[in-house]
């Protein structure tokens, strides 16, 4: 099959924005919440290699990988007011404290922080639900948290935001509707 020629078949389903998933924590759970997700980007620097005659050349740079921030609905209360398994505020308070974030100036250590977080997977799916395209982000926790706005003249719904900072990503891809390649790291860690 040529380039292109996907188009043409009526089988044929372009990635969509709004058909995704969002797996976070430990035990691992799926974040109905999360209304907004930035995939992982990978930025490619470059060096300026200025030379005596005022000429520059330019290198690669090795590769970072930037911040991930999801956009979660803060959730609610229950019909009896609890707010354990509904509140995503709660719900980040708490691995914040595991984190080791419970008294201001105690110093924070990376193996806290990732194992209170533990996964953070983005998966986008076809309209069947299943698997288009998943990236894991490898030792992953919180860098930023926005706990949001308060309006009167407004009815949304509350938002948490809350970006995430990790050492790489891992990507799958589906190859047929039950085979998934193997995680490919773009920057293999040795």
């Amino acid at each position: 099959m040529s380039f292109g020629e996907f188009l043409t078949q009526a089988s044929y389903q372009p990635k969509r924005d709004n058909l995704f998933t969002v797996r976070l924590g430990n035990p691992i759970r799926l974040m109905f919440e999360a209304k907004t997700v930035k995939k992982p980007t990978l930025d490619f620097g470059s060096v300026e290699l200025n030379s005596v005659d005022g000429t520059s050349l330019y290198y690669p740079a090795s590769p970072s990988w930037s911040p991930v921030t999801i956009t979660f609905m803060a959730g609610g209360v229950d019909n009896i007011f609890r707010t354990a398994e509904t509140d995503v505020s709660r719900g980040i308070v708490e691995i914040l404290a595991a984190s080791g974030y419970e008294k201001f100036g105690d110093r924070q250590y990376k193996a806290n922080a990732i194992g209170a977080l533990g996964e953070l997977a983005i998966t986008q799916i076809n309209s069947d639900g299943d698997l288009v395209e998943e990236w894991v982000l490898v030792n992953p926790f919180i860098e930023s948290v926005d706990f949001g706005n308060l309006d009167y003249s407004s009815d949304n719904l509350s938002e948490i935001s809350v970006t995430f900072r990790y050492d790489h990503a891992t990507a799958k891809y589906a190859d047929g509707p039950t085979v998934v390649k193997a995680p490919t790291e773009f920057i293999k860690i040795t």
